[in-house]
Formats: C-alpha cells, sequence, structure tokens
C-alpha cells in the first residue's frame, strides 16, 4: 500500500479510492521526537503521553466509539487496539490551499457544525487541529478522522471557550485574514457559554 500521509502517532496508507488505514508507529523514538518539536525538543513530556496513550487507547477507543456515530470519525474499523481502516477523505488543509475563499468557509461552516455535534454528545475538540485533523466525506460532512485527544468535562470546556483558546493554536493562525475574520465571527456565535450549556450532552443516547 501507498504511504499517503504522516501524524505524531500515525503513518496513513491507501487501500483504494474510499478507505485508508492508520498504522501506530512502532516505533517510540520517532513518535516522541515529532511530539517534542512542540514541547521545545524536550523529550520526557512527549514520552510519558505516548507511554500513557498506548495504556489507555483500548479503553479510550471504546468509549469513543460507543458514543459517537461512526460517520463522525470516518466509519473506522479497528483491527487491533490501535491500527484501524477509515473513510478517505478531503482533508481540509488540502482544502484551503486549492479551494476558493467562499468553499473555504462552507469547510468552516462543517466544522463548527461538527462540533456542536460532538457538544451534544459530551465531547468538545480541544486541539483546534481542524486543517490537518478534520476532513470533507463524499456526502459533504465534516468528519475528525483524527479523534486521539477529544475533551469530555463540561466545565473544562467552557473554560477553553470563555478563553479563546483555539487562537492561539497554529491552524488557525495560518488562515488567510477573510478566512480568520470568518473564523471569528462563527466562533462568537457558535462557541457561547450559553450554547455550550444548551447543547451538552443533549444527545447522549450510548453508554459511555
Amino acid at each position: 500500500m501507498k504511504k499517503i500521509g504522516e501524524g505524531y502517532s500515525y503513518k496513513v496508507y491507501q487501500i483504494d479510492e474510499d478507505r485508508v488505514l492508520k498504522v501506530f508507529k512502532k516505533n517510540y523514538f520517532e513518535t516522541v521526537f515529532d511530539l517534542s518539536k512542540s514541547e521545545g525538543f524536550q523529550f520526557l513530556k512527549p514520552f510519558i503521553k505516548i507511554l500513557n496513550f498506548k495504556k489507555i487507547a483500548k479503553e479510550y477507543y471504546g468509549k469513543i466509539l460507543r458514543t459517537i456515530p461512526l460517520e463522525i470519525l470516518g466509519n473506522p474499523i479497528f483491527l487491533n487496539d490501535t491500527d484501524y481502516e477509515q473513510d478517505k477523505v478531503l482533508i481540509f488543509g488540502d482544502g484551503f490551499k486549492n479551494l476558493s475563499i467562499e468553499k473555504s468557509k462552507n469547510f468552516l461552516d462543517s466544522y463548527f457544525e461538527m462540533c456542536v455535534t460532538l457538544w451534544q454528545l459530551g465531547y468538545h475538540d480541544n486541539v483546534y487541529n481542524f486543517s490537518i485533523n478534520c476532513g470533507l466525506a463524499k456526502d459533504g460532512r465534516c468528519c475528525m478522522v483524527d479523534f486521539n485527544e477529544l475533551l469530555e468535562d463540561f466545565y473544562s470546556v467552557r473554560n477553553e471557550i470563555a478563553l479563546k483558546k483555539w487562537q492561539s493554536h497554529y491552524d488557525y493562525s495560518q488562515l488567510e485574514v477573510e478566512l480568520k475574520q470568518y473564523f471569528d465571527t462563527k466562533a462568537e456565535a457558535i462557541f457561547s457559554k450559553e450554547n455550550l450549556k444548551s447543547n451538552w450532552g443533549s444527545r447522549l443516547i450510548y453508554a459511555k
């Protein structure tokens, strides 16, 4: 299979036109080195992070899959505790590079819609890496293809939106000026304490 991408923890291979395979990096040093780039090349914190993830992966993914409809996650099928197949989507970052401003705004609209859906299921995207962690499925909906770091505590989420934490994240900083202004306008309307309170957990139909 052809390798088509790579993140901190996974390598991505194309199975066919519709599906990809994500394989957890077995080389701890490689993963820790990649993670350490955002920590000023301090290796201890990333090393602990990756060890902890390996320990909790089965429980974490099991809970996620019981709670969140699979289509929001790109219909993953796990092959073991960490490796899984998933729908191939148009990654937002690629769309921002190649599409018009108006179509890119549509991408952001779908991202905010997905965020509200996640709130209704008791989760929040607190890494805001929408350009690489999210993509557009063939039916036009937003999928979260990297779902390793979802926040589940309501009060922590409320604090994040009050501080507008997304403004300090890389993906937000890389948006074009018009898209950044559009993001701010959408966030002001959707990422509000009132909206969070009214939506949080309102669609929980699966047991966590």
